[in-house]
């Protein structure tokens, strides 16, 4: 494995496992409270707003999960990518946290609109000039990314259009 920053393909990880997280979250209380769904307007913004940056922080404790018993996340693992300690052990639960609520905190800006954005951004300039991130830095993590062969492309893409495809279906069926 090698460690060399490659931006886009955590950008686009960090994003598949929003996504896959919201679905099941989604799908979850579609199966055990579906009148949570029946006493909302389908055109309110406020609750769509919400349930993003419900979804954002309930990700937290269940990324560090993830990162302490696999050393990835869904998405990660699709495109090869792991984060280890700097002796290359898993991280431990506690390491893990930190470095999610600091994810959470200054890599998303919690999820809020336009300063996700800019924390994006934030991260990415700070990632292509020094190889990590601020909160890999602070807390010594090594972030390896296996090159992405073009089998791996064409799983992630697969897999990335078939969960939108999936969100649109299922948005359509709740109307």
């Amino acid at each position: 494995m090698q460690t060399t920053a490659r931006p886009w393909p955590r950008f686009l990880a960090r994003h598949f496992d929003l996504l896959l997280f919201a679905l099941s979250i989604g799908i979850l209380l579609a199966i055990i409270a579906p009148s949570l769904y029946d006493s909302v307007p389908t055109d309110d913004k406020n609750k769509d707003n919400l349930f993003s940056l419900a979804i954002i922080f309930l990700w937290v404790p269940v990324e560090a999960i993830l990162m302490s018993t696999w050393g990835a996340t869904p998405g990660k693992s699709v495109l090869g990518i792991r984060v280890l300690s700097k002796n290359g052990t898993k991280l431990t639960f506690a390491i893990a946290l930190k470095r999610s609520l600091s994810v959470w905190r200054r890599g998303v800006a919690i999820g809020l609109p336009l300063f996700n954005l800019i924390a994006e951004w934030i991260a990415y300039r700070r990632l292509k000039k020094t190889g990590s991130t601020s909160w890999d830095s602070d807390l010594q993590i090594s972030v390896f990314q296996e090159p992405i062969s073009t089998l791996r492309t064409i799983i992630f893409a697969i897999l990335l259009i078939g969960l939108f495809l999936l969100v649109v279906i299922l948005v359509s069926l709740a109307q």
